[in-house]
């Protein structure tokens, strides 16, 4: 019992699927025209024809994401050199020129007269010494010193790597999907077909109402033979007086 009822089913299912597409079939055409005689014409339905189109179609929405990225940054930095005192020495000197001594100063008595004394006398003479310039290097020792440095600032840069999150924008992606196409569209046709239908009758031309047969092209039976009057001069066949 419950075969039957889902071969019933699956009968209504295909019974509406076939009533949806006869509907949806054009109207039958009319009979062919010049048909030829005693053929056989039978209406076929042709299927529609299908093709392959290429049709682009959203695979992914674009999006924005967040990323991790590393990012390079300069900052700058004060620094500071602190007060300190550095070591200095003052320049040597160097002559060179001298004035050297070249004879030394001297005491001397020269005797002398005085008057009208017969005393001996003397005076006394200073002799300066004499110096002349002579060409000598001399060099003088600097003097070392600690001198006094006040502190130092200065602006420094300093490069570092830190990570950041920043948005990205990822765009859509497509694809292709082959979509089937018309490309012609079913119709109603007359065919031709050899059918083993009995032959029908030939269509002969009326024969004549005198003793005459039909034309042997025809192939109909001959017609029975009349009984006609002797013929007369000047006259057509007259049908019996019986």
């Amino acid at each position: 019992m419950a075969l039957r009822h889902a071969w019933a089913f699956v009968a209504a299912i295909v019974g509406v699927g076939l009533a949806g597409c006869s509907s949806n079939r054009p109207p039958k055409p009319p009979f062919p025209a010049g048909a030829e005689n005693c053929s056989t014409y039978c209406l076929v339905w042709v299927p529609p024809v299908y093709r392959d189109v290429p049709q682009v179609v959203p695979c992914k929405p674009g999006c924005v994401t967040t990323e991790t990225v590393c990012v390079r940054k300069t900052e700058f930095d004060e620094v500071c050199r602190p007060e300190r005192y550095v070591p200095k020495c003052s320049p040597c000197t160097t002559h060179t020129e001298a004035v050297v001594q070249a004879t030394p100063g001297s005491d001397r008595w020269v005797k002398t007269k005085c008057g009208c004394s017969c005393d001996e006398c003397y005076r006394h003479e200073r002799i300066p010494p004499t110096y002349k310039i002579c060409d000598k290097t001399v060099t003088e020792q600097g003097v070392e010193y600690c001198a006094y440095r006040e502190p130092e600032y200065d602006v420094v840069p300093r490069v570092k790597i830190c990570k950041e999150k920043r948005e990205v924008y990822q765009p859509a992606e497509y694809g292709v999907v082959w979509q089937k196409e018309i490309f012609q569209a079913g119709h109603w046709q007359w065919e031709k077909r050899k059918c083993d239908t009995p032959a029908c009758a030939p269509v002969c031309a009326p024969a004549p109402s005198c003793g005459c047969k039909t034309a042997p092209a025809c192939g109909c039976r001959p017609t029975p033979k009349p009984r006609c009057a002797p013929p007369r001069k000047g006259f057509e066949c007259a049908p019996s007086r019986d």
